[in-house]
């Protein structure tokens, strides 16, 4: 596994999804290296490291974008590192730290809803064994921002809650106008039914579109998103969250899909039932 270049100073690894592995980003500066996410396990964090090796780096700076397992439970791999997170992830990895982790007690915390199901059966299949699983603190934490040189570029470190995690954060390049989104865009999973909240979710978008954006990466994205992707992904989620709202005021419910058909202007696809789906349940949340 080796980074693809999306600039000179932006670089992402390939996330796995057959083992619930995220992209993992690299920031180049002329001094310094951040990495944003420390993998699913040692052996993720292990690669990651074997590949900024290949290009004659070292990560000095790492970033958790937020609590989850995918992003944070390969964070025991680096020690040398200065890791930060938001104060919010470092209570919530506090928690797991103190969690048994055999199967019985994540079978446990799965059915008392401390733990998402999907998350469950994705850990398991990484860590057969769970007792494998060490939770490591980041070395530091920031409450709502943090600006970071590089050298030559900088690296700006925002909280913005989502409905996927409370505690996430995005990472801005200004330099690049590059934004990488993380998993903020998905949906509450640690629910039966995975879901947006209205309210939640329009902040969030009006928080990123106050981004100067020509680049975007989500965590599970297949390539960097441009500028005018990355606004319509935007204004997608915007009609569906706001066309919800206005069917279940109005009582228009039934004529949901008609609706955004038309605020669309072209038929509803797979995708765009999902998302109507995930606004509709979470409205009333």
């Amino acid at each position: 596994m080796d980074f693809q270049k999306i600039t000179s100073r932006i670089w992402f690894m390939k996330g796995d999804a057959e083992r619930g592995w995220p992209n993992i980003t690299a920031i180049l500066g002329d001094d310094k290296t951040l990495v944003v996410d420390a993998g699913a396990c040692p052996e993720h964090a292990g690669l990651i490291q074997k590949a900024l090796e290949k290009m004659g780096r070292k990560a000095d700076y790492l970033v958790l974008s937020h609590w989850h397992w995918d992003c944070s439970f390969g964070l025991c791999a680096w020690d040398k590192v200065e890791s930060m997170a938001q104060e919010k992830t470092v209570a919530f990895l506090e928690e797991q730290k103190e969690f048994d982790w055999n199967d019985d007690a994540l079978y446990w915390r799965m059915e008392q809803g401390v733990e998402s199901e999907y998350n469950a059966r994705m850990m398991k299949k990484e860590y057969p064994d769970l007792s494998k699983v060490n939770v490591v603190l980041p070395k530091r934490y920031y409450v709502e921002a943090e600006d970071i040189d590089l050298g030559g570029v900088t690296c700006q470190v925002r909280h913005l809650p989502s409905d996927h995690a409370l505690d996430h954060s995005v990472i801005y390049v200004p330099e690049e106008k590059f934004l990488f989104l993380g998993d903020c865009l998905n949906e509450n999973i640690y629910c039966e039914s995975w879901h947006y909240t209205h309210g939640r979710l329009a902040l969030l978008i009006n928080s990123l579109r106050g981004f100067d954006t020509d680049l975007a990466l989500e965590s599970r994205g297949e390539e960097a998103l441009g500028r005018v992707e990355f606004i319509d992904l935007l204004w997608q989620l915007q009609t569906v969250n706001d066309t919800v709202k206005r069917a279940v005021e109005e009582g228009l419910t039934d004529k949901l899909e008609s609706l955004l058909a038309e605020a669309f202007e072209r038929p509803l696809v797979e995708s765009d039932e999902e998302l109507m789906r995930a606004c509709l349940y979470g409205y009333f949340q």
